[in-house]
């Protein structure tokens, strides 16, 4: 693998335009089609590696949560009412991001032309995936200074997040790191809360929590990328 792995912030730049574009025309859809259903939460997801890089999104409503079966049959204990609420596995809305062309432009870019464990293991590895983690936490900032989420009330029952968790258990840091970094303080330390009692876990403290994502190193990068 080259040792002089560099990502184009042209390409980063047009991948976050692209993704922004494609979740305000997900989410004005979703609120067309179920004007009588509350939106929740609204998550972008990443699985990158250098042969087939893979990019989701995922939302719901209270109205589908609430409805829908709750069944840990197949778990090791009673799952709560609250892990179901934040599993994405169990949202209302799922599918692939178009964007997720322009990683592929960005991984051919690099110049590999054999893809094995050790190149998505490695430090280039952990750069793209990172790289397109902020670009999606910018994209989904951007949307919510422009107002798209909404206002008052309705941005306050809204929780934004992007993770590479989007199935099954919802117990993926990046989610809580997402959420510090994208929601207003009230709305991340209510879903930390119940995101914390979902998973079985005691309840957080919330101040040092918030402490420990600034100085993660995806925080970090998001805050560089932010200030550029």
């Amino acid at each position: 693998m080259s040792d002089a792995f560099q990502i184009d912030s042209a390409d980063l730049l047009a991948f976050r335009e692209a993704t922004r574009e494609e979740v305000r025309e997900l989410f004005s859809g979703f609120r067309r089609d179920y004007p009588n259903e509350t939106l929740y939460v609204l998550g972008l997801f990443d699985f990158v590696d250098w042969g087939c890089p893979a990019l989701f999104y995922g939302a719901s409503t209270l109205e589908h949560w609430k409805a829908s079966p709750k069944d840990s049959s197949g778990s090791k204990r009673k799952l709560s009412d609250e892990y179901f609420k934040w599993a994405a596995g169990e949202w209302k809305f799922a599918g692939n991001l178009d964007s997720t062309s322009i990683v592929y432009d960005i991984i051919a870019k690099t110049g590999l032309e054999e893809i094995d464990d050790d190149d998505v293991k490695s430090d280039a590895g952990q750069l793209l995936r990172e790289s397109i983690e902020v670009e999606m936490l910018l994209a989904l900032h951007e949307l919510d200074v422009e107002g798209v989420f909404g206002q008052g009330d309705e941005r306050s029952a809204l929780v934004l997040t992007v993770s590479d968790e989007d199935e099954g258990a919802a117990d993926d840091w990046r989610h809580e790191i997402s959420a510090c970094l994208l929601n207003p303080d009230d709305v991340f330390r209510k879903f930390l809360v119940e995101f914390r009692r979902g998973n079985g876990q005691e309840p957080p403290d919330t101040g040092a929590c918030v402490e420990e994502i600034k100085n993660t190193a995806i925080a970090r990068r998001f805050q560089e990328r932010l200030a550029s």
